[in-house]
């Protein structure tokens, strides 16, 4: 867990990711409570919140937040 005592400054991209990351998690929890009745509308909806929430996810380094995100868009291994 994170310290709580320390406190970082952020900027607009970093809250816009916060907010992103949240709202994510929060309607995935949504979402699974009309799995039974919504299959094929809850499965791309998670696929969607879970693609989100892995975008967006918060790391205080941005060297490492956009080494992340870059690595996303290579090319698979293989064929």
């Amino acid at each position: 867990m994170a310290d709580p005592h320390i406190q970082s400054e952020l900027d607009a991209l970093d809250k816009l990711t916060v907010i992103l990351y949240r709202s994510a998690l929060t309607a995935s929890a949504g979402i699974m409570s009309i799995v039974a009745w919504e299959h094929q509308f809850a499965t791309v909806a998670l696929v969607i919140a879970a693609l989100l929430a892995t975008t967006t996810v918060h790391i205080y380094d941005k060297r490492f937040r956009w080494l992340i995100l870059g690595s996303a868009c290579l090319p698979p291994f293989g064929n």
